[in-house]
Protein backbone atom coordinates (compact mmCIF):
# COMPACT_ATOMS: atom_id res chain seq x y z
CA UNK A 1 0.00 0.00 0.00
CA UNK A 2 2.73 2.45 0.96
CA UNK A 3 6.07 3.01 -0.67
CA UNK A 4 9.17 2.60 1.41
CA UNK A 5 11.55 5.53 1.45
CA UNK A 6 14.59 4.76 -0.71
CA UNK A 7 18.04 4.60 0.85
CA UNK A 8 19.75 7.97 0.74
CA UNK A 9 23.29 8.56 -0.48
CA UNK A 10 25.62 11.34 0.52
CA UNK A 11 25.78 14.35 -1.77
CA UNK A 12 22.91 13.07 -3.88
CA UNK A 13 21.33 15.47 -6.32
CA UNK A 14 17.65 16.14 -5.94
CA UNK A 15 15.41 14.55 -8.54
CA UNK A 16 11.65 14.54 -8.65
CA UNK A 17 10.33 13.25 -5.37
CA UNK A 18 13.77 12.51 -3.89
CA UNK A 19 14.48 14.16 -0.56
CA UNK A 20 17.84 15.69 0.24
CA UNK A 21 19.72 13.98 3.07
CA UNK A 22 19.61 16.24 6.12
CA UNK A 23 21.85 16.58 9.14
CA UNK A 24 20.34 17.51 12.48
CA UNK A 25 16.66 17.31 13.32
CA UNK A 26 14.51 15.05 11.16
CA UNK A 27 11.16 16.41 9.97
CA UNK A 28 8.05 14.57 8.81
CA UNK A 29 5.43 16.37 6.74
CA UNK A 30 1.85 15.12 7.22
CA UNK A 31 -0.82 15.92 4.61
CA UNK A 32 -4.44 14.77 4.45
CA UNK A 33 -6.23 14.62 1.10
CA UNK A 34 -9.49 13.97 -0.66
CA UNK A 35 -9.81 14.66 -4.39
CA UNK A 36 -6.88 17.08 -4.36
CA UNK A 37 -5.47 16.45 -7.83
CA UNK A 38 -5.37 20.21 -8.48
CA UNK A 39 -3.31 20.92 -5.35
CA UNK A 40 -1.28 17.98 -4.15
CA UNK A 41 1.62 18.18 -6.63
CA UNK A 42 2.51 21.77 -5.74
CA UNK A 43 2.04 21.08 -2.03
CA UNK A 44 4.47 18.15 -2.09
CA UNK A 45 6.99 19.99 -4.25
CA UNK A 46 7.09 22.90 -1.82
CA UNK A 47 8.17 20.48 0.96
CA UNK A 48 10.87 18.45 -0.73
CA UNK A 49 13.81 20.51 0.53
CA UNK A 50 12.70 20.52 4.17
CA UNK A 51 11.12 17.07 4.65
CA UNK A 52 12.86 13.84 5.62
CA UNK A 53 9.61 12.02 4.84
CA UNK A 54 6.21 13.03 3.48
CA UNK A 55 3.14 11.15 4.70
CA UNK A 56 -0.10 11.50 2.72
CA UNK A 57 -3.26 10.12 4.32
CA UNK A 58 -6.01 10.02 1.72
CA UNK A 59 -9.76 9.63 2.27
CA UNK A 60 -10.19 7.31 -0.73
CA UNK A 61 -10.09 9.91 -3.48
CA UNK A 62 -11.84 9.29 -6.78
CA UNK A 63 -9.59 11.56 -8.84
CA UNK A 64 -5.84 11.43 -9.59
CA UNK A 65 -4.68 12.35 -6.07
CA UNK A 66 -3.21 8.91 -5.40
CA UNK A 67 -1.45 8.66 -8.77
CA UNK A 68 0.12 12.11 -8.41
CA UNK A 69 1.20 11.50 -4.81
CA UNK A 70 2.79 8.15 -5.65
CA UNK A 71 4.73 9.73 -8.51
CA UNK A 72 6.99 11.15 -5.78
CA UNK A 73 9.19 8.34 -4.48
CA UNK A 74 9.58 10.19 -1.18
CA UNK A 75 5.86 9.99 -0.36
CA UNK A 76 4.42 7.28 1.86
CA UNK A 77 0.78 7.04 0.78
CA UNK A 78 -2.02 5.64 2.96
CA UNK A 79 -5.78 5.40 2.53
CA UNK A 80 -8.67 5.20 4.96
CA UNK A 81 -12.29 6.29 5.06
CA UNK A 82 -12.83 9.86 6.20
CA UNK A 83 -13.47 10.08 9.95
CA UNK A 84 -13.45 13.88 10.26
CA UNK A 85 -10.78 16.54 9.73
CA UNK A 86 -9.43 16.30 13.27
CA UNK A 87 -9.37 12.52 13.30
CA UNK A 88 -7.68 12.28 9.89
CA UNK A 89 -4.97 14.76 10.86
CA UNK A 90 -4.22 12.97 14.12
CA UNK A 91 -4.08 9.64 12.28
CA UNK A 92 -1.64 11.17 9.78
CA UNK A 93 0.55 12.33 12.68
CA UNK A 94 0.54 8.79 14.09
CA UNK A 95 1.93 7.50 10.77
CA UNK A 96 4.95 9.83 10.91
CA UNK A 97 8.21 8.33 12.14
CA UNK A 98 10.22 11.43 13.06
CA UNK A 99 9.98 13.50 16.25
CA UNK A 100 9.29 16.84 14.54
CA UNK A 101 6.22 17.14 12.32
CA UNK A 102 4.84 19.80 9.98
CA UNK A 103 1.10 19.41 9.36
CA UNK A 104 -0.26 20.80 6.09
CA UNK A 105 -3.46 20.85 4.08
CA UNK A 106 -3.19 20.01 0.39
CA UNK A 107 -4.10 23.58 -0.63
CA UNK A 108 -1.13 25.00 1.29
CA UNK A 109 2.45 25.68 0.22
CA UNK A 110 5.69 26.47 2.05
CA UNK A 111 7.04 29.93 1.23
CA UNK A 112 10.73 30.41 0.45
CA UNK A 113 11.19 32.34 3.70
CA UNK A 114 9.61 29.58 5.76
CA UNK A 115 11.63 26.93 3.93
CA UNK A 116 14.86 28.72 4.83
CA UNK A 117 13.75 29.18 8.45
CA UNK A 118 12.93 25.48 8.78
CA UNK A 119 16.25 24.43 7.26
CA UNK A 120 18.02 26.68 9.78
CA UNK A 121 15.89 25.35 12.64
CA UNK A 122 16.77 21.76 11.74
CA UNK A 123 20.49 22.50 12.06
CA UNK A 124 20.26 24.15 15.49
CA UNK A 125 20.91 22.30 18.72
CA UNK A 126 17.65 20.87 20.01
CA UNK A 127 15.90 22.76 22.82
CA UNK A 128 14.42 19.95 24.89
CA UNK A 129 11.81 22.32 26.35
CA UNK A 130 10.46 23.47 22.96
CA UNK A 131 7.45 21.50 21.73
CA UNK A 132 5.90 23.63 18.99
CA UNK A 133 6.37 26.46 16.50
CA UNK A 134 3.66 28.85 15.36
CA UNK A 135 3.63 29.68 11.66
CA UNK A 136 1.87 32.60 9.99
CA UNK A 137 -0.60 31.69 7.25
CA UNK A 138 -1.07 33.98 4.25
CA UNK A 139 -4.31 33.36 2.36
CA UNK A 140 -4.65 33.78 -1.41
CA UNK A 141 -8.34 34.38 -2.07
CA UNK A 142 -9.74 34.60 -5.60
CA UNK A 143 -6.68 36.25 -7.12
CA UNK A 144 -5.41 38.34 -4.20
CA UNK A 145 -3.37 37.88 -1.03
CA UNK A 146 -5.30 39.02 2.05
CA UNK A 147 -3.12 40.99 4.48
CA UNK A 148 -5.85 42.78 6.44
CA UNK A 149 -9.06 42.30 8.48
CA UNK A 150 -7.40 39.95 10.96
CA UNK A 151 -6.48 37.45 8.25
CA UNK A 152 -2.74 38.20 8.40
CA UNK A 153 -0.54 37.47 10.16
CA UNK A 154 -2.56 34.45 11.34
CA UNK A 155 -0.28 32.49 13.64
CA UNK A 156 -1.09 28.85 14.36
CA UNK A 157 0.94 25.90 15.62
CA UNK A 158 1.88 23.79 12.61
CA UNK A 159 5.34 22.48 13.53
CA UNK A 160 5.53 20.38 16.68
CA UNK A 161 7.08 17.47 18.52
CA UNK A 162 5.28 14.18 18.15
CA UNK A 163 3.68 13.16 21.42
CA UNK A 164 3.39 16.75 22.65
CA UNK A 165 0.70 18.05 20.29
CA UNK A 166 -2.71 17.02 19.03
CA UNK A 167 -5.35 18.37 16.66
CA UNK A 168 -8.45 19.45 18.60
CA UNK A 169 -11.56 21.62 18.04
CA UNK A 170 -14.88 20.87 16.41
CA UNK A 171 -14.96 19.56 12.84
CA UNK A 172 -14.23 21.09 10.43
CA UNK A 173 -12.68 23.91 12.52
CA UNK A 174 -9.53 22.50 14.03
CA UNK A 175 -6.30 23.68 15.62
CA UNK A 176 -3.20 22.18 17.20
CA UNK A 177 -2.88 22.19 20.97
CA UNK A 178 0.61 21.68 22.35
CA UNK A 179 1.93 20.81 25.78
CA UNK A 180 4.75 22.93 27.14
CA UNK A 181 6.81 25.66 25.53
CA UNK A 182 6.10 27.15 22.10
CA UNK A 183 7.68 29.78 19.89
CA UNK A 184 7.30 31.37 16.44
CA UNK A 185 9.17 30.82 13.19
CA UNK A 186 9.68 33.32 10.37
CA UNK A 187 7.94 32.81 7.02
CA UNK A 188 4.47 31.95 5.77
CA UNK A 189 2.37 28.96 4.89
CA UNK A 190 0.62 30.13 1.73
CA UNK A 191 -3.02 29.05 1.66
CA UNK A 192 -4.71 28.89 -1.75
CA UNK A 193 -8.26 28.93 -0.43
CA UNK A 194 -10.97 29.41 -3.08
CA UNK A 195 -10.46 29.35 -6.83
CA UNK A 196 -13.69 31.26 -7.51
CA UNK A 197 -17.04 32.14 -5.94
CA UNK A 198 -18.59 28.81 -6.89
CA UNK A 199 -15.76 26.93 -5.15
CA UNK A 200 -16.23 29.08 -2.04
CA UNK A 201 -20.01 28.50 -1.89
CA UNK A 202 -19.55 24.73 -2.37
CA UNK A 203 -16.95 24.61 0.41
CA UNK A 204 -19.18 26.57 2.78
CA UNK A 205 -22.03 24.15 2.07
CA UNK A 206 -19.78 21.15 2.71
CA UNK A 207 -18.45 22.61 5.95
CA UNK A 208 -21.92 23.53 7.21
CA UNK A 209 -23.00 19.92 6.66
CA UNK A 210 -19.97 18.68 8.61
CA UNK A 211 -20.76 21.06 11.48
CA UNK A 212 -24.39 19.91 11.53
CA UNK A 213 -23.38 16.25 11.57
CA UNK A 214 -20.79 16.86 14.32
CA UNK A 215 -23.22 18.72 16.53
CA UNK A 216 -25.95 16.16 15.99
CA UNK A 217 -23.54 13.37 16.92
CA UNK A 218 -22.56 15.21 20.11
CA UNK A 219 -26.21 16.18 20.79
CA UNK A 220 -25.25 19.85 20.82
CA UNK A 221 -27.69 22.70 20.22
CA UNK A 222 -27.52 24.58 16.93
CA UNK A 223 -26.89 28.32 16.90
CA UNK A 224 -29.78 29.10 14.55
Amino acid sequence: MAKSIPAKKKKQTQKKGILQESIGKKLSVAIITYNEEKNIKECIESCLEIADEIVVLDSISTDKTEMISKSFSSVRFYKQRFKGHIEQKNDAIALCKYDWILSLDADERISTELKNSILSFKQKQDDETLNGLQVSRLTYHMGKFIRHSGWYPQYRYRIFKKGNAIWVGENPHDYISIQGKGSKIYGDIIHYSFRDLSHQVNTINQFSSIVAFTRQKKEKDFLF
